[in-house]
């Protein structure tokens, strides 16, 4: 790690880092997707990573050229990720090999756990690594400080190595107290869960056959735009245009 004086520091001219997902990752940054349970943030993100292997947009993201990706699943077996990925497979042709996947490895980010989470980053080097989701690996969940200050630790780490870096994370259980909530604030953990991500998103039920038709999703800030941040986007289809695009809302 360099140490910089104040005048290097202002004197360095830092490149822009390179779009991974237009508008949601750029290398070297972090983004969590929130919902509530079943509401297919998964799912999203297994064919969005199909898709961004091949070099492909998906939906409404743009994909300017193939990432590789580490996907490590804390709660599907292979069998049923095997079967998923084949039915989202819409593209066609053989499963990409840019897409490593580790599924149900059966640890939480203890010092032991975060060196084996940077040992599979090493040993694969993917462009991408995916965490889904943060509550099954966190120690003592998202709301344990500790716990928290060791996922930190390891996606700070990451990122340092220039990747990307996705989280999924859940709701809270709807009550009379959180229903008037943005999503956003929604999302269970610390409110450093929401403060140390640069771009949040939150979706709701969407329908699928099995290319996603209809598809609910709020972003709900992102640190890589310039200009004030966004309460609620939502996504629909234009008629003229199979993609999804941006509705800015108010």
């Amino acid at each position: 790690m360099r140490i910089y004086t104040a005048r290097e520091l202002d004197q360095t001219k830092f490149p822009d880092e390179p779009w991974l997902i237009y508008p949601t990752l750029r290398r070297g940054s972090n983004w969590l997707v929130g919902g509530k349970p079943d509401s297919n943030k998964s799912l999203t993100l297994q064919q969005l990573c199909l898709y961004a292997c091949r070099g492909e947009d998906y939906l409404f993201w743009r994909v300017d050229k193939p990432v590789s990706i580490l996907y490590v699943n804390a709660d599907d077996n292979e069998r049923d990720v095997q079967e998923r990925l084949r039915s989202l497979n819409t593209i066609g042709g053989p499963l990409p090999e840019n897409l490593h996947l580790i599924c149900q490895p059966g640890i939480t980010l203890t010092p032991s756990g975060v060196d084996e989470f940077l040992r599979w980053t090493r040993e694969i080097d993917p462009d991408i690594v995916i965490i889904d989701h943060m509550a099954a690996f966190v120690n003592g969940g998202t709301t344990d400080c500790a716990g928290m200050q060791m996922y930190n630790n390891l996606i700070t780490t990451i990122m340092r190595m220039g990747k990307g870096v996705i989280s999924i994370g859940h709701f809270n259980k709807d009550n009379k107290d959180n229903k008037d909530e943005p999503d956003g604030n929604r999302i269970a953990g610390l409110e450093s869960v929401r403060a140390y991500h640069h771009t949040i998103t939150t979706q709701r039920l969407f329908y699928q056959t099995p290319l996603i038709e209809k598809y609910n999703l709020s972003l709900f800030r992102t640190k890589h735009f310039k200009n004030k941040p966004f309460e609620v986007k939502k996504l629909v289809k234009d008629k003229s245009d199979p993609r999804l695009t941006w509705i800015r809302e108010g």
